[in-house]
């Protein structure tokens, strides 16, 4: 009989987390993880509400659920970098010094929270009714919105 070996639990999961068929979401933690000399490993396993169970890497349930990681230090530079990259994006029609100005701005920051409030500071607010037209019908009139062009566009008389 031949077992199939399971890899032992992620250490920096914080909580492993399902959707029930009833849409309601399951969180389930790892209590304790041990290994032996020999590689083996044992874990106990807590659902709120349930009884505690153990997994090993002949038994486990964790292909079930979906791992919920910890947020450590080293991602922090990382959430800044695509944050410094979405504002670049989000300013692409501005002239390119301002874009690098902001961009850089933000990746100056320490936390993220300090690079989200750089990057609402800097990506400038779109006023909707400031919007240039779009969408251009042939009987004349125009949309900003592509959803308005489109339903005009089944009452339009003018082909």
């Amino acid at each position: 009989m031949q077992r199939n070996y399971r890899p032992a639990p992620d250490p920096s999961v914080l909580f492993y987390q399902r959707n029930l068929d009833s849409g309601k979401k399951e969180v389930a933690t790892i209590q304790s993880l041990t290994t032996n000399e020999n590689g083996a490993w044992r874990a106990l396993f807590r659902v709120p509400g349930q009884a505690e169970f153990i997994m090993d890497q002949f038994n486990s349930e964790l292909e079930n659920w979906e791992p919920i990681y910890a947020l450590t230090q080293a991602d922090i530079s990382t959430l800044i970098e695509r944050i410094a990259q979405r504002v670049t994006e989000l300013m692409q029609h501005l002239p390119p010094s301002k874009t690098v100005t902001a961009a850089m701005g933000v990746l100056q920051s320490e936390t993220v929270q300090e690079a989200v409030a750089k990057a609402s500071e800097v990506v400038p607010v779109i006023d909707p009714y400031s919007m240039p037209v779009i969408f251009a019908c042939s009987c004349g009139k125009g949309y900003k919105y592509e959803k308005s062009f489109k339903k005009h566009k089944r009452k339009c008389q003018v082909k």
